[in-house]
């Protein structure tokens, strides 16, 4: 990434970065040095100047040509952080004077990864009673800090994973690896998160090898929430009482169970099968 495009998301102009690196790596100059050496028209690189200046960037002497010098770049940085949180504040101020949102009961669809993390970071600070994942080791490995904040604030968790038997695990959670997760996890196209807070909240997300977003919504809907929610809970269940029953119920009962349920399973469905399409 170059000084220009690490300039620009911080509010400077393709101009205002350019002419504001010229400083940096040749020292002070006039307006028209500047413009010499970008090789530019001199008017749009004195507007430049005089934008930089407004903004703080750059300083300018008393002289006739004025001779223009960059504020070290610790310092401008330190200043866009005053400004932001200054900015941060007073729309933190204005925005509370409307009142919370409203809650509604539609499903929204999140297009980013960091959108996605986003919420589900959001959801596990606000809530207070119960969270419950379903994680491939990817997305885990991203939110684990912020479920173990959740655990020490609280929030009972619990967690079907994919991973490995040494994948590593956020501390304090209630944890069930998939039955089969081996195979869950080769066959489905990309990494699979879902979360439920206090069966209020609802995000699911497939992400595809690279990180991005192949599809993934957010509801706050009751009824998706709740039904989510219980879901995940029954899942987390079978699979523990599974394992739990494999130790004492005779292995031609339990395997008569599993075979009944496995035509009913998601991975026998036809909308699985559309998925890996």
């Amino acid at each position: 990434m170059s000084t220009q495009t690490a300039l620009e998301p911080l509010g400077f102009t393709a101009h205002e970065s350019a002419v504001f690196e010229a400083l940096v790596k040749n020292g002070p100059q006039t307006g028209y040095g500047v413009a010499k050496m970008l090789g530019r028209p001199a008017p749009p690189i004195y507007a430049a100047l005089d934008s930089l200046k407004r903004k703080g960037a750059v300083m300018a002497t008393a002289d006739d040509p004025r001779v223009w010098r960059p504020v070290e770049p610790d310092v401008l940085l330190q200043q866009l952080e005053e400004e932001f949180q200054l900015k941060r504040d007073r729309a933190e101020e204005l925005l509370s004077r409307l009142g919370p949102v409203e809650s509604d009961r539609e499903v929204y669809r999140l297009t980013s990864a960091e959108q996605v993390y986003s919420r589900v970071r959001e959801m596990l600070a606000g809530g207070t009673m119960s969270a419950l994942l379903d994680c491939f080791p990817p997305p885990l490995a991203v939110l684990r800090g912020e479920i173990e904040m959740a655990v020490e604030c609280g929030l009972q968790v619990g967690i079907i994973t994919y991973g490995g038997e040494d994948e590593e695990l956020p501390r304090g959670t209630l944890t069930a690896r998939a039955l089969d997760a081996g195979a869950i996890y080769g066959e489905v196209p990309g990494a699979v998160l879902q979360c439920s807070v206090d069966g209020f909240q609802y995000v699911a997300a497939l992400f595809d090898p690279q990180g991005g977003v192949r599809t993934a919504f957010w509801t706050a809907s009751p009824l998706v929430a709740g039904l989510a929610h219980n879901g995940l809970w029954t899942e987390l269940a079978y699979i523990r009482l599974s394992r739990l029953l494999a130790d004492v119920a005779p292995e031609d009962v339990l395997g008569k169970v599993q075979s009944e349920l496995e035509p009913l399973l998601w991975r026998a469905s036809p909308g699985f099968q559309r998925l890996r399409e």
